[in-house]
């Protein structure tokens, strides 16, 4: 019951709707009217006449801004008929008694901002409008509003707000936290918040704040996370730890040239503060690389000496070095690597020429005027070589190197002159000098000196009636019975052609001609021909003949290459061969494929018996493109 009303009189009373009633009011929808007993008709009627106190535009909204000098910015909007404004602190429990003693600032009719200290600390405040009472005799009438800054307890549509005080705590100590939650401009009562893992779910108080002691463990952050009565989240706030004696260093940034004779070690002065020197760490663009100690940093009391060589392996660009000390905040140095180093001249050092008398090198681009002491061979042994000599004949393209070198061994070969870069040292070896042999034919052509592995051809001379019975090595061992002999010399050796002067029935013979014919006229395949000649005396008969081949084997096949061979190619020519006992063997291939050819026949004597002999040459043939 509000008032009561004798019977017979008609009463108008003004009641002022305390300022916590937010919101629009709907007086049917929030008070009741009773009048007499329940059956009596008496004429009731409950209406609003003023704006409530505490809705804009009566009273603004106070804005707070908390400044690192321990001062406070106030700023509000201003009121139209405002004589002036009062601003007041809020007690920590949000009593608002605007007691004398609370009054902080009294503002002019045409200010709207000021700034005050906080000697205590952060404080809540709220603004009062000074609006006249309309009459002269009555004092000005302030207008309430409950804005509480970080509070406001106006209904609006902002985001949730969390306010922690303080917003730094310290490391291993008790600290004390005020938190205070607000969403829609009112307190969010009875909702929780959890600070970091040190607490969960505490409950805000009617006034949508909480208070709570924490004693972190560890530097960093701690988020605090607020959520309504519901657990559904709102708002969350970080808050920093940090160590009372944290240690520092001297300098904090410093400037490291690459250029070698620029090169210097960095010497920090550190303040320990109680702590020690647990590791250096680079962090250079988020990484983590520890510093190795005695190496890459020296440490002598609270000198730390960074190691230029350290440095000098670092790219161009800043460096940044944490320095991860025992307690408190690990504080990190920025070292701006330079590099003063003049841009050196490339040049391409080829070796084009090596034997027992020296080396000879191109240089692009031509460099002319190098000597002697311009160049540097090395042994196997990395040990120094006598260079006699240095020569160019063509400015500076081509050097002729004279040195005495070792068939076989292997020299590294460079040059150094100030303002070029001649790359890595060039690896060469000695070449063996090259094998010849001797070869030397009695009664017949084809003596000379030979190179290994290279092909030879003799022919024997034919003596009036005398019978050719075929070439004998220097042993007296019978090598073949073909006048005409092509192979391959391995070794110096001496040929007899022998005769006799008694007709002999000689053997079937298969030879063939090393001289292989290539036509390259085609840009994609190359044709092959090679010659073979078979021959059958009287008395034998022809079986089959022809020839072999295998293509690309893996190593070069021999007299291994027969009819059994795995993976060749047979050609029989018993069809096609002419009337001297010659036929072709034709290849068409692509460029740089290998094959080795064999000829092959097989004959029948005259008791019936079948044999097949082999070529003694094996040919290789190629052709790259």
């Amino acid at each position: 019951m509000v008032r009561e009303i004798p019977a017979g009189e008609t009463v108008w009373f003004d009641y002022w709707l305390i300022p916590s009633i937010t919101g629009v009011l709907d007086l049917s929808g929030s008070y009741t009217l009773k009048t007499g007993v329940s059956d009596a008709d008496i004429e009731t009627q409950i209406t609003s006449h003023s704006v409530p106190e505490n809705c804009p535009p009566n009273t603004p909204i106070l804005y707070q801004v908390n400044n690192a000098d321990g001062t406070v910015t106030l700023t509000w909007d201003a009121i139209e008929g405002a004589k002036g404004y009062k601003i007041y602190k809020i007690k920590d429990d949000l009593a608002i008694s605007m007691d004398p003693t609370e009054l902080v600032y009294t503002a002019a009719a045409n200010e709207t901002s000021v700034t005050i200290p906080e000697v205590n600390g952060p404080n809540d405040y709220i603004i009062n409008t000074i609006l006249g009472s309309g009459d002269e005799l009555l004092p000005d009438i302030e207008r309430i509003k409950h804005a509480i800054t970080g509070l406001s307890w106006t209904p609006g549509t902002g985001t949730p707000v969390i306010t922690i005080d303080p917003m730094e705590i310290y490391l291993n100590e008790n600290n004390y936290l005020v938190i205070t939650v607000n969403k829609d401009g009112l307190p969010v009562k009875y909702g929780t918040v959890d600070i970091g893992n040190y607490i969960i779910g505490q409950i805000l108080d009617e006034n949508g704040q909480a208070r709570v002691n924490i004693t972190p463990t560890s530097l960093g952050d701690i988020m605090v996370t607020a959520y309504d009565s519901n657990h559904t989240f709102l708002v969350s706030k970080n808050i920093k730890v940090i160590a009372r004696n944290s240690s520092t260093i001297e300098p904090v940034t410093a400037i490291f040239d690459k250029e070698v004779s620029k090169q210097a070690d960095i010497i920090i002065t550190a303040t320990l503060n109680g702590n020690s020197l647990i590791n250096i760490i680079n962090i250079t663009s988020g990484g983590s690389v520890i510093l190795t100690a005695g190496t890459d940093y020296i440490v002598n009391e609270n000198i730390i000496i960074i190691k230029k060589e350290y440095l000098a392996s670092q790219p161009v660009g800043i460096t940044t070095l944490l320095f991860d000390f025992s307690g408190g905040e690990d504080p990190t140095i920025d070292i701006s690597i330079t590099d003063s180093t003049p841009v050196l001249i490339s040049e391409v050092l080829t070796v084009t020429k090596v034997t027992t008398s020296g080396i000879t090198v191109t240089l692009s681009p031509a460099l002319d005027g190098l000597t002697v002491n311009d160049f540097i061979l090395l042994d196997n042994k990395g040990q120094p070589v006598s260079i006699t000599d240095v020569a160019t004949d063509d400015n500076g393209a081509t050097y002729q190197i004279k040195a005495t070198l070792i068939e076989g061994m292997t020299y590294t070969i460079t040059a150094v002159k100030e303002g070029y870069d001649f790359g890595e040292a060039k690896s060469v070896t000695v070449p063996a000098a090259e094998v010849r042999y001797t070869l030397t034919v009695i009664n017949g052509t084809g003596s000379g000196t030979y190179k290994a592995n290279t092909t030879a051809v003799v022919n024997a001379e034919v003596k009036e009636g005398m019978v050719f019975a075929g070439w004998k090595d220097e042993y007296g061992n019978i090598i073949t019975y073909s006048p005409r002999y092509a192979f391959i010399i391995t070794r110096s050796m001496v040929l007899t052609a022998v005769y006799s002067e008694v007709p002999i029935t000689p053997l079937p013979t298969v030879t063939l001609d090393n001289n292989v014919i290539y036509d390259t006229s085609d840009p994609v395949y190359v044709t092959i021909l090679v010659l073979g000649t078979f021959t059958t005396p009287q008395g034998y008969t022809v079986v089959d003949q022809g020839f072999i081949s295998i293509k690309n084997p893996d190593s070069d096949p021999g007299s291994g290459l027969t009819l059994e061979t795995s993976g060749i190619t047979k050609i029989s020519t018993l069809n096609n061969t002419n009337q001297a006992g010659q036929a072709y063997r034709q290849i068409i291939t692509a460029y740089g494929n290998t094959f080795y050819v064999r000829g092959y026949l097989t004959y029948r004597d005259s008791t019936g018996n079948e044999t097949t002999i082999y070529s003694d040459t094996v040919v290789k043939v190629v052709k790259n493109k």
